[in-house]
């Protein structure tokens, strides 16, 4: 290598040197300068291990409730596959009697016809029980409308309706025909009476009523029918009290400044 090169070789060995000294930057502003990094949360090994065991007491639950939903829709849908379906059996014709075996069937025969006793009989068991549940539940539904009714009836005379008012009133929203759960709504509500009133003194609204669906026709009632009706209640006094009478002696009338007189 010629003394030349070797000059040319330190002088740019110490220039990529400077040159690197001078681009890099100092400690405080490469902190600055690198990308913050998310703050890790650590537990200790206990906190960690009951964190642990929360949450696998936690999964094995809704993994058992789940389990144990999917056991019962099995043996539901088991017990349902394996349940015959009784039908009604039907009675084959008389055999022939020049038939070998002429009384195995007719032994065969009656068997048949003792089942289908049997099961018309279960059925008319089973018709009787469930008319029986339909008498108790009209029956209790009855005695539950006749004690709402009674209620109903107290509460016209708190909120000032009389008798006869709410039976004209009740008269002219049935002549409507609204549905039964419509009227059970009202008769049930608080201003119930007030709002028979009101509906029968506004048969445009009392129509409006009868057209809608049980739903909607009580969501107009209660928030649209029942501030007004609420109006026609009893409505306090507002003339003031009358003014205290006072009693007692009075001033004497012979007394007073020298020359007056009263008359």
């Amino acid at each position: 290598m010629s003394e030349l090169q070797a000059e040319a070789g330190d002088f740019e060995e110490v220039e990529f040197e400077e040159i690197a000294e001078t681009e890099q930057p100092d400690e405080s502003e490469a902190s600055e300068l690198a990308p913050e990094k998310e703050e890790k949360v650590s537990f200790t090994e206990e906190q960690q291990r009951v964190i642990d065991d929360i949450v696998a007491k936690k999964t094995y639950k809704m993994r058992e409730a789940e389990r144990q939903a999917e056991e019962y829709q099995r043996k539901l849908a088991d017990l349902e596959a394996k349940q015959p379906k009784e039908t009604r059996p039907e009675v084959p014709a008389l055999p022939d009697p020049y038939d070998d075996d002429y009384a195995e069937k007719i032994r065969q025969r009656d068997e048949v016809i003792a089942r289908r006793v049997e099961f018309d009989a279960r059925q008319r068991m089973t018709q009787e029980q469930e008319r029986q549940k339909a008498e108790q539940a009209q029956y209790q539904k009855q005695k539950d409308l006749e004690k709402q009714v009674d209620s109903y009836a107290k509460r016209a005379v708190q909120l000032g309706v009389s008798k006869e008012d709410l039976a004209q009133a009740g008269q002219e929203v049935a002549r409507f025909g609204i549905g039964d759960d419509i009227a059970t709504f009202i008769i049930g509500n608080d201003q119930g009476p007030l709002i028979t009133k009101y509906l029968a003194a506004n048969p445009t609204e009392l129509d409006v009523i009868a057209r809608l669906d049980s739903i909607s026709a009580a969501v107009r009632i209660e928030t649209i029918i029942k501030p007004k009706a609420a109006q026609l209640g009893k409505r306090k006094p507002t003339a003031p009290d009358p003014v205290e009478t006072l009693s007692g002696v009075g001033a004497n009338p012979t007394k007073g400044p020298k020359g007056a007189t009263f008359e």
